[in-house]
């Protein structure tokens, strides 16, 4: 046998090898993508006392203490933006890998400026002050008290969360 068909075998084993190597990572990470829920948030985003329902009350907050609240703004076209996600992910769609940047989302996707004026006006109105905003989200804060009387008691987050 010649050294360049020795170094050709060898070359192909090694190939093998990798290829073995590569799928045993590979596989196992595919199996546990497929199998969780497209929806569920991470278990680690979700306290164990809230996952199996034993959280309990503690105290509300102080009507003196500060607290800020996040408001979510909807997305006016979800069903747009999903299909373009599916497309951008979607080798033969000629959309494949095509990003977009924050603005262009923004401006494809996002809430119009004035549904996020609109949220940060109704905060400052009812006395809380507008510390953020993003396209998604506003931030506004203020004494417990003021938020009480602006935010219905259902939507207002409880403090102590054991």
């Amino acid at each position: 046998m010649s050294i360049r068909g020795s170094l050709h075998k060898l070359r192909l084993a090694v190939g093998f090898l990798a290829i073995g190597v590569s799928a045993a990572f590979v596989l196992p990470a595919t199996t546990a993508v497929a199998a969780s829920p497209a929806n569920a948030a991470p278990a680690a985003q979700v306290p164990v006392p809230v996952r199996n329902g034993s959280a309990r009350e503690v105290a509300p907050y102080a009507a003196s203490q500060t607290i800020r609240l996040a408001i979510g703004l909807k997305v006016p076209n979800e069903p747009a933006e999903q299909q373009f996600l599916q497309q951008i992910q979607d080798k033969t769609s000629p959309l494949f890998h095509h990003y977009l940047s924050v603005a262009q989302w923004t401006a494809r996707f996002g809430p119009t400026a004035a549904s996020q004026r609109s949220v940060v006006s109704w905060a400052t109105g009812a006395g809380l002050t507008a510390t953020s905003a993003t396209a998604l989200v506003a931030e506004p804060d203020g004494l417990v008290a003021t938020a009480r009387s602006s935010v219905p008691l259902s939507e207002m987050p409880r403090a102590g969360v054991v």
